[in-house]
């Protein structure tokens, strides 16, 4: 149904990087006429951003921080180009998540909203989707646009096939157009989807909610999921679930998303990695504190490249996340473009309580991996409302499940971080806050650091 020059990536690791080598020169050069942010960032360095032509001098630069993009994103989207003003329209603009108290706009043109739909296309392939795939859309309406919901409806656009959006979220202004999970659940039941998408610990409250009541899903065979860690604990709920209303076998299909990509990095089948679905788009690398790229195997701090794009656009920007690259091609369906083979966390998640480093990764497992556990929230705040100097306190908050024992998660907890937490049963929404973005808010500090 596309074309693009490398096809399905089926293509050995030279022909991919040379490609890239292609494109990077190009999109420099654009960036060195257009790009407002960088062109002042090397100017004052002395650096020459049209010179870098190939992925190997790439690594001459200087890596893109994230709190720089944060604090000045209109000074990360290109100018428009006299020759080619077309390519410059604003198609739509999405915001990151959990980056700061102000959401960050993501601006994507009318020439970026065609890569992105290659990219949902490819992902869909890479998942084992077509045209004859049923999606229910199980992603939030949120109050600053999120590309998830989007996405997901533009991916079944571009596939060719039927979608049906759940449209869960809060009502905003004047107009009630969104659904209880109680309607979303019949929705769901009669819209008889091959694939449900959307963060797990939703989908996993929908599955739930139609095994209760007795219905079926009989053609569903995949579960897509993105917007939070998808554990062994919770793939294996998924599965389970999944497949007591369905007829056939239920792949869970996990991804690695990022609002920068507008599109995820997906697994061809478990346990294979998390392939990048467009490299003519994008390139992964995993480097060294210096900015310098990994030996191949290695776990390094993963950055991205825009090589083809003209609304927002980064250079070497650090993600966040600790990852082990491989550009080889994947033994099991033969594609290259690059491959992230190990996840190895987020960096910057420790925080001292009561003098205690605590890792919150560490911690948010302990929960994610509990089956009678529904949905967690942690809070760090002071044991006095009044008393800025008073003890640290550390609530866990939990919607119980079946076979629930409170008592026993504070002694898990205090087991693995030496910290004794207080134990909430909660209901849902006082997590999720009805739905009210693409994520529930895991990890709380309400301490006053002023």
């Amino acid at each position: 149904m596309y074309k693009s020059p490398l096809g399905d990536l089926r293509k050995s690791v030279d022909e991919i990087a040379s490609y890239q080598d292609q494109a990077l020169a190009k999109m420099t050069k654009l960036i060195a006429q257009n790009h407002p942010h960088y062109k002042a960032k090397y100017s004052q360095l002395g650096l020459d951003i049209a010179s870098i032509t190939t992925l190997a001098k790439l690594e001459s630069i200087p890596v893109t921080e994230k709190m720089e993009f944060v604090n000045s994103p209109e000074n990360f989207r290109m100018q428009s180009a006299i020759d080619a003003p077309d390519e410059y329209v604003i198609w739509d603009i999405v915001y990151t998540a959990g980056t700061s108290s102000s959401p960050t706009p993501i601006y994507q043109t009318s020439y970026d909203f065609r890569g992105i739909l290659l990219a949902q296309v490819r992902m869909a392939e890479i998942r084992g989707m077509s045209n004859k795939s049923r999606i229910m859309n199980l992603y939030p309406i949120t109050a600053h646009p999120h590309g998830a919901w989007l996405r997901a409806n533009n991916a079944a656009a571009a596939l060719g096939c039927a979608i049906t959006a759940g449209m869960s979220g809060r009502d905003f202004g004047s107009f009630e157009l969104t659904r209880k999970t109680a309607e979303i659940v019949e929705l769901t039941l009669q819209s008889n989807p091959t694939a449900l998408w959307g963060v797990p610990s939703y989908i996993r409250e929908v599955l739930s909610q139609i095994l209760a009541k007795g219905g079926k899903l009989p053609a569903l065979d995949m579960i897509a999921v993105s917007g939070e860690p998808c554990t062994q604990a919770m793939r294996a709920s998924l599965t389970e679930l999944a497949e007591s209303v369905s007829d056939v076998p239920v792949v869970v299909s996990d991804s690695l998303g990022a609002s920068e990509l507008q599109c995820g990095l997906v697994e061809c089948t478990l346990g294979a990695g998390f392939h990048n679905p467009a490299p003519e788009l994008f390139l992964l690398e995993a480097l060294d504190e210096n900015g310098k790229r990994v030996s191949e195997g290695e776990i390094g701090s993963l950055a991205i490249t825009h090589l083809d794009r003209r609304g927002t656009v980064l250079l070497r920007y650090l993600l966040g996340d600790k990852v082990q690259i491989t550009y080889e091609n994947c033994d099991n369906c033969g594609r290259g473009g690059g491959r992230i083979v190990a996840h190895k966390g987020r960096e910057g998640r420790f925080t001292k309580i009561r003098g205690n480093m605590v890792n919150l990764d560490e911690l948010l497992k302990i929960l994610a991996d509990d089956k009678a556990i529904v949905e967690y929230q942690i809070e760090i705040h002071k044991q006095s409302k009044t008393d800025p100097l008073s003890l640290d306190e550390l609530t866990v908050r939990v919607v119980p499940g079946a076979g629930c024992d409170t008592a026993a998660i504070g002694k898990r907890v205090a087991a693995a971080i030496r910290i004794t937490p207080v134990v909430q049963e909660v209901t849902r929404d006082q997590i999720w806050g009805n739905n009210t973005s693409l994520k529930a808010t895991r990890i709380i500090d309400s301490r006053d650091y002023n």
